[in-house]
């Protein structure tokens, strides 16, 4: 096995389990990046490499560094409340989903705006 194969079949594991971790489907990602689920398939298999738009792209869904899914630094894992809740988004509908979604959206905007009461 060349370098380059381990290398791709090591950020493909990455990928799978932060994916996995992080409670998404490959139909999921595939939707968000554009792409196939087969195309996902074969990048978490290391037979397909991810371009770095796409790697940009689940770096920011997952909140890591694109350094984080490369492997190029350690991850640092959210505290326990927010996994539960990354970890329990598999049992809500596609609608609650999206709202969670919206309503994180703004809070980070609020955050940026400078407008959060802590």
């Amino acid at each position: 096995m060349t370098q380059d194969n381990e290398r791709s079949e090591e950020m493909g594991q990455r990928l799978k389990e932060e994916r996995e971790y992080r409670g998404f489907s490959q139909e999921e990602i595939a939707e968000f990046l554009g792409t196939t689920q087969t195309k996902i398939e074969e990048i978490e298999n290391g037979d397909h490499d991810i371009s770095s738009d796409q790697l940009e792209m689940l770096a920011d869904i997952y909140q890591l560094s694109v350094d984080n899914l490369s492997g190029q630094s350690e991850i640092e894992y959210p505290d326990e409340q927010l996994d539960l809740l990354t970890r329990s988004r598999e049992d809500l509908s596609e609608n609650d989903r999206d709202e969670i979604r919206r309503f994180a959206e703004f809070l980070k905007s609020r955050e940026t705006n400078g407008g959060a009461d802590d």
